[in-house]
Formats: C-alpha cells, sequence, structure tokens
C-alpha cells in the first residue's frame, strides 16, 4: 500500500512539473540544434563563443558535424569529434576534385567554415549523412578497420574505460538493491 502512494505521488509530481515546463518553457530547445560552442542554430543574440560577441544565428538554422568522416577513422585523433557548426543550408553535391566550403558560423572550436566532406539530408534542423554518401564513408571506416587490429583496439578501449564501467555496475547495484528492498 505505501509503494502505492509513494508511486502515486511520484507521478502526480512528474505531471506537474511536466506542465509547468511547457506553461514556463519554450519547448522547440528541445529540437533545437547546438553548435559546439552551445550557440542555438536558427536563433538570435547568441553569445556563448567567447570573445565572438553577440551574434545573430537565425539565418543558419541547421548544425553541420564537420569531424563526421574523421570520427571513426582509427590512428586518427577523435578529440574534435563533436565539432560542429551551424549552416545556412546543409550542403550537398560533393565533388572530391573541387571541395566547397560550407557557409556556416564559426565558433571558439571552428575558427573557419569546414569544406564539405560528405553530401547531407536535413532532418529536424540537423545535416545528417545522404545514405550513399554515408554507405562510402562507413565502407572507407571499415576499411581502414580492417586494416589495424581490432582486438587490440577493443582491448584498450576496456583499459580507458575501465573506471566507468565498474561506476555503472556499482549503481546498477545500488539501484537493485534499494528496488528489492523497496518491494
Amino acid at each position: 500500500m505505501l509503494c502505492c502512494m509513494f508511486f502515486t505521488v511520484f507521478i502526480v509530481a512528474m505531471l506537474a512539473v511536466s506542465v509547468f515546463g511547457i506553461q514556463q518553457g519554450d519547448v522547440t530547445r528541445l529540437v533545437t540544434p547546438y553548435d559546439s560552442d552551445g550557440n542555438e542554430c536558427g536563433r538570435p543574440d547568441q553569445t556563448a563563443s567567447e570573445g565572438l560577441g553577440t551574434r545573430d544565428f537565425t539565418d543558419f538554422k541547421y548544425k553541420y558535424l564537420s569531424q563526421f568522416a574523421q570520427t571513426l577513422v582509427p590512428g586518427v585523433s577523435s578529440e574534435n569529434r563533436y565539432e560542429s557548426v551551424c549552416v545556412k543550408e546543409c550542403p550537398t553535391g560533393l565533388d572530391l576534385t573541387s571541395p566547397s566550403i560550407v557557409e556556416c558560423m564559426i565558433n571558439n572550436d571552428r575558427v573557419d567554415c569546414p569544406y564539405m566532406t560528405y553530401d547531407t539530408i536535413t532532418l529536424l534542423g540537423y545535416c545528417l549523412p545522404e545514405p550513399n554518401s554515408a554507405k562510402e564513408t562507413i565502407s572507407k571506416i571499415t576499411e581502414s578497420m580492417n586494416e589495424s587490429d581490432g582486438l587490440t583496439t577493443a582491448l584498450l578501449d576496456l583499459v580507458r574505460s575501465w573506471k566507468l564501467i565498474a561506476a555503472m555496475a556499482g549503481v546498477v547495484f545500488l539501484t537493485t538493491f534499494l528496488y528489492v528492498f523497496l518491494l
């Protein structure tokens, strides 16, 4: 009986917080894309980029991941994998013989606009890889991964992330214990 009361209280509280958030907040910000500095694409008066002042992103509505092709290639630094910029239009018409620069709003991560490295389609304000272009990019990445030792990479990943794995196992154990205890 006590558990049912707690459950009901939490459901009512969740509904109250949801109604408050919808009434007082801006629901569209949940799907608004952000560049890697935290500027909202398609919105005016953005100040997240230090040293660049207040800028109007109204015409730059789409998020372009400038390092997409490099993120999964073994041996290439992945420290900039989340680097992104807001662009006016999602780039299409990839021509590797004469690469074109994407028209963007620079930020602290990107001091110049990136070259277009893949064709894109637009979905909810994001410039996502066009399926055929993505297929080509993924096959190139797969080829390069096949050339490297996958087992070594997997073991190194486990060594690097053992603390996080142990912490998550602890959280799961604690949550399970509390759940069983409260039943």
